[in-house]
């Protein structure tokens, strides 16, 4: 899957250093590939049903089904897709699957969430765990939009905590269309 290239190419970059510090995701919802950007900071999809704002100073790059966003410099990347799966728990347990497979040392931080983002359901999880033996922490979170949304969250301890305002910025902007 696409997700491990770009987790390994980042752990291998060295963009992703030592996680020691406490996991900030605390508010995180999910998104879907964009359409074409409306402006240069709106994207929506239509098919997926939902719209969010790209912080200043961030960069969106889609590839296929996915869209990547992180700040210029790295630190922290957030990948949106809609999974294959169109049953919100068919893809838990898919999203599941996939993080095991692509994170060593998985630790998660404890039970799912789950609870209402914009109107929307919201399942999520946290954790911490290695990739190409660098730590990294992730939030993992399924949002039930006009089609089940995933969005995986990950970075550096300290890339997560420069870049806290405005992921929460970005989150807070994930709404349905219409």
């Amino acid at each position: 899957m696409k997700i491990r290239n770009l987790l390994l190419s980042l752990a291998l970059a060295g963009s992703l250093s030592a996680a020691g510090a406490a996991h900030p995701f605390k508010a995180s919802a999910a998104a879907a590939p964009p359409a074409p950007a409306q402006d240069a900071r709106t994207f929506t999809h239509e098919g997926a049903g939902v719209t969010f704002e790209l912080p200043a100073g961030w960069e969106a790059e889609p590839d296929g089904e996915q869209l990547t966003v992180a700040p210029a410099g790295g630190g922290v990347s957030l990948v949106f897709w809609v999974p294959e799966e169109e049953d919100f728990d068919a893809a838990s347990k898919a999203l599941g699957e996939e993080l095991a497979k692509q994170i060593q040392d998985l630790k998660f931080d404890g039970e799912p969430k789950s609870d209402k983002h914009n109107g929307m359901d919201h399942a999520s999880v946290s954790g911490s765990g290695k990739v190409g033996g660098k730590e990294i922490l992730f939030s993992a979170d399924i949002l039930e939009a006009k089609r089940t949304l995933i969005i995986l969250s990950f970075g550096s301890a300290e890339g997560i905590q420069k870049h806290a305002a405005a992921f929460s910025s970005l989150v807070k902007s994930i709404k349905r269309v219409g």
